[in-house]
């Protein structure tokens, strides 16, 4: 099966297409790296950097716009010419399109046109409820983590550091918060880049990930701040206790003890007294972050390589 995949952005975009030609990869370079590794040989996946690639490929079964909020918009659905996918979609004998979501404020921006695609794969559970409110063929697509990579090390005992991993451009992940915690620190961001493979090394270096990431709904009840917070399931496959708030996939992978129901910009008492707890006992970490290894397990590559692999099945299905 032939698939061409769009990824996030764009080529043309300037800092997006500089950051490509200088190596840097961020989570959607990643995830179609791995997918590329380690998807069964019936699949194969090119990478097409903008829909005027589209024009290089032949025998094309399914085209993934990874990113829709950003990808698809930009370039109005030109599909092969034709001004928009609604006309596309019309047409016999052709590929799929699958609309990527992967973030709330992304949903919010694309979920008018959902429905014009073949399926949505959304990558966090809440996300893709969400969506299908707009598109009744979404499915579930989480992001996975390399666990022979992403590995715990026994620390010894020498202070208390607390992370942060995220896009800094990104208001709602409340970087500028980190520092009032009043916490020895150490982050990573794109502004001081470590390459995927380093990752582990930036995780083992701290003894707790806080992740303060908050955005309310429209209707004011929910944390819509991640659609699935990878860093989250990086750190629980080191070992590492988490704090955070309740977005993403926290709740799969954190116990309850350990998610901030509050808004950290209006209240940070309650992520201080959680780390305090944490600060002052290492087993209660070793104990907390062994529990976290456990349940990153299901979103191990293998898994989320299989997860993709129905989807493809699923969808080319769809098409006449």
């Amino acid at each position: 099966m032939e698939i061409v995949w769009i990824p996030h952005k764009g080529l043309d975009r300037p800092i997006e297409g500089k950051r490509w030609s200088d190596g840097l990869k961020w989570c959607g370079d990643i995830l179609l790296e791995n997918l590329q590794l380690y998807i069964s040989p019936e699949f194969h996946i090119k990478p097409a950097y903008n829909f005027d690639d589209l024009d290089k490929f032949t025998d094309t079964d399914i085209v993934v716009v990874n990113n829709t909020a950003t990808s698809a918009l930009k370039r109005q659905y030109i599909f092969w010419k034709r001004s928009n996918i609604t006309e596309y979609i019309k047409i016999k004998d052709r590929p799929a399109f699958i609309a990527g979501v992967n973030g709330f404020i992304g949903l919010e921006r694309c979920k008018t046109i959902l429905h014009d695609f073949d399926a949505v794969a959304a990558v966090g559970p809440k996300l893709a409820n969400e969506a299908k409110k707009y598109n009744i063929h979404t499915f579930f697509c989480p992001e996975g983590v390399d666990l022979d990579l992403f590995s715990p090390i026994i620390k010894e005992p020498n202070g208390f550091t607390i992370g942060w991993v995220g896009d800094s451009e990104k208001k709602h992940k409340n970087l500028d918060l980190v520092p009032l915690l009043g916490f020895k620190y150490n982050y990573q961001a794109k502004e001081n880049y470590i390459p995927y493979d380093q990752m582990p090394a930036f995780y083992h270096k701290v003894n707790v990930l806080i992740n303060l990431s908050y955005l309310k709904s429209k209707n004011n009840n929910e944390n819509w701040g991640e659609g699935f917070c990878k860093p989250i399931l990086e750190a629980a496959a080191c070992g590492l206790p988490i704090v955070s708030t309740d977005t993403g996939i926290a709740s799969e992978i954190i116990d309850r003890e350990w998610i901030i129901q509050s808004d950290p910009k209006k209240d940070l008492q309650p992520f201080v007294k959680k780390l305090e707890i944490l600060s002052l006992d290492q087993e209660l970490r070793n104990r907390v972050g062994e529990k976290n290894r456990k349940n990153s397990m299901k979103y191990s590559l293998e898994n989320m390589v299989k997860i993709y692999e129905d989807m493809f099945r699923q969808v080319r299905n769809m098409v006449p």
